[in-house]
């Protein structure tokens, strides 16, 4: 049957089955065991030296509510290997592209460690994988796994302060609900934004300026269930913003029952409320499928991608069974070898320097904290402590809580969090996310210059008729910065310029009982005196000693 092909149409499913003879395929390469070994060698090397970041991804995917669809992932990841097997047995063609992919996943992972963007840095190994992939079988194989690649990507944490920005609204609708299911229940209940107060004890304490990461989850659920049973572009878009309001409502109800039951907290039953919530998803999204599929039905086209199989009207190769087939294949080109032997050399050349040539020396204070005079001219203040669960939250090495009054002008909270090292997700962030997550509402946002380069973030926030007043900037290795975005450049460019990622957040804040103005006053009056005393505890942007 030599270059023959035999067609025939399935009775009944109107499927194209194209019969091949693969046997007598010779010019195409088969992987061997050399280059098995090789592509081992690759994976080993790149998992010893990226261990760093594999173990915080791993941690927080099995402890994060946020991301536990990342468990599942893998057995979703090994389905779709055995169903495509079939084509993964194909011949695989070695590619040279897959060094420039390779090159271009140190280049994330660099980057994402020098601007601390975990994200980044845990993205850059689904591009290796890739580059791997790409070296061993070429543009083939990374298309034919493509969709194990998206998943891999998306059980990524996304950045806290991207998830903040863009769902803090959702969060807060969630608490909304669930309050109002509390009062349902019988339960009196305070809302202060995201932080629900039940009397006795409180939710969502930490966690009033984290955002509704519970959405990726239930968008992760959503990509996956879309793969398997629609394929429709318009249908998958409604899917997809149709776990939106799920996501809100499930959060709503996980957070209704753990104030009426305490015992879904943690634990077990915590767990398994969650799996729950997940199951409902599915069928959530089926019966939506459903309704679809039924106010616009399916093509026997669209229905062969709905399950998620080739086009129904495609042509599917299968090879013919050929009792000869277990003799070697053509001997590997010496090329195939080279690639993979540059794919090694690369690994062990370029990891060490992606890995080490970020890494800083941690910059303590120059004194404690304890020391921090409460007395600033006329101001006299008293330290107030902190739980340190909400230290703990921010990730700060050292903090400062002190209230200061001036008999003459009123009182002003001085917050001072400092970093040692600034990594990904110890980090300063703005504390505006986390004033809108504990009620407040922006009434007032602007810019000013305390001086020539000397930025600050000035705010008037209100609750429920109580209005505050707030400056905030982040004092960084000498230098002021109002912009959340130049404070994580910033810290890029000082850990290749100095070797350091250290600094502060410090933030003033004070009620407005009158006039703006008088408020305004009072911040300056105090940050008159507050200025030349930060230099003596937060060291300058001299080069760290190593």
């Amino acid at each position: 049957m030599k270059n023959q092909e035999l067609g025939k149409r399935e009775q009944g499913t109107g499927c194209k089955i194209r019969m091949v003879d693969t046997f007598h395929q010779s010019p195409a390469l088969w992987l061997t065991l050399g280059q098995v070994f090789m592509g081992l060698a690759l994976l080993l090397a790149l998992g010893y030296y990226l261990w760093p970041a594999l173990v915080p991804l791993a941690t927080r995917i099995a402890n994060d509510d946020n991301y536990s669809s990342g468990l599942i992932i893998p057995l979703v990841i090994g389905y779709i290997t055995y169903r495509k097997w079939p084509e993964l047995r194909q011949p695989w063609r070695p590619s040279w592209w897959g060094l420039a992919v390779l090159t271009l996943g140190f280049g994330l992972f660099f980057l994402g460690a020098v601007l601390t963007i975990e994200y980044i840095s845990q993205l850059s190994l689904v591009v290796l994988l890739a580059g791997v992939l790409w070296l061993l079988g070429g543009w083939q194989r990374v298309k034919q796994l493509s969709f194990p690649l998206l998943l891999l990507a998306m059980v990524i944490p996304l950045p806290q302060f991207f998830i903040s920005k863009l769902t803090l609204r959702m969060q807060l609708a969630s608490s909304q609900l669930a309050a109002e299911m509390l009062r349902l229940a019988g339960y009196p209940v305070a809302l202060f934004g995201n932080v629900i107060d039940l009397g006795d004890r409180q939710l969502q304490v930490v966690a009033a300026c984290s955002g509704l990461g519970y959405l990726f989850n239930a968008l992760g659920l959503g990509v996956i269930f879309c793969y398997f049973f629609q394929r429709q572009a318009w249908k998958v878009v409604l899917l997809l913003l149709a776990m939106i309001p799920f996501a809100i409502v499930g959060n709503a109800t996980r957070l209704a029952c753990i104030g009426i039951w305490p015992i879904f907290e943690k634990g077990f039953w915590h767990a398994s409320f969650g799996l729950s919530i997940f199951i409902l998803g599915f069928d959530y999204l089926r019966g939506i499928n459903w309704l679809l599929n039924y106010v616009s039905p399916m093509s026997t086209r669209e229905e062969g991608k709905g399950k998620g199989e080739k086009d129904a009207d495609l042509i599917h190769e299968m090879p013919i069974p050929n009792p000869e087939s277990t003799l070697p294949g053509p001997r590997p080109r010496f090329s195939s070898y080279a690639s993979l032997a540059a794919g090694l050399v690369l690994v062990l050349v370029i990891s060490p320097f992606a890995v080490r040539g970020v890494q800083v020396t941690p910059v303590p204070l120059k004194q404690s904290f304890e020391r921090f005079p409460m007395q600033l001219g006329p101001w006299e203040g008293r330290h107030v402590h902190v739980e340190s669960s909400i230290v703990a939250a921010t990730g700060a090495d050292k903090v400062l809580n002190a209230d200061f009054t001036n008999p003459a002008q009123g009182p002003v909270s001085l917050w001072i969090a400092y970093y040692e090292n600034q990594r990904s997700r110890a980090s300063v962030h703005s504390p505006m996310t986390c004033l809108i997550g504990s009620g407040w509402k922006t009434a007032h946002t602007e810019v000013f210059e305390l001086a020539p380069g000397k930025p600050i973030n000035f705010l008037i926030l209100d609750q429920g008729g109580n209005r505050m007043a707030v400056y905030y900037w982040y004092f960084e290795r000498g230098r002021w910065l109002a912009s959340d975005y130049g404070h994580k450049l910033g810290i890029g460019l000082d850990r290749l310029r100095l070797g350091r990622a250290d600094g502060a957040l410090v933030r003033l804040t004070t009620p407005v009982t009158g006039d703006v103005g008088q408020a305004k006053a009072r911040l300056d009056s105090f940050l008159h005196q507050l200025r030349p005393i930060l230099p003596e505890f937060i060291k300058d942007d001299k080069r760290s000693e190593k």
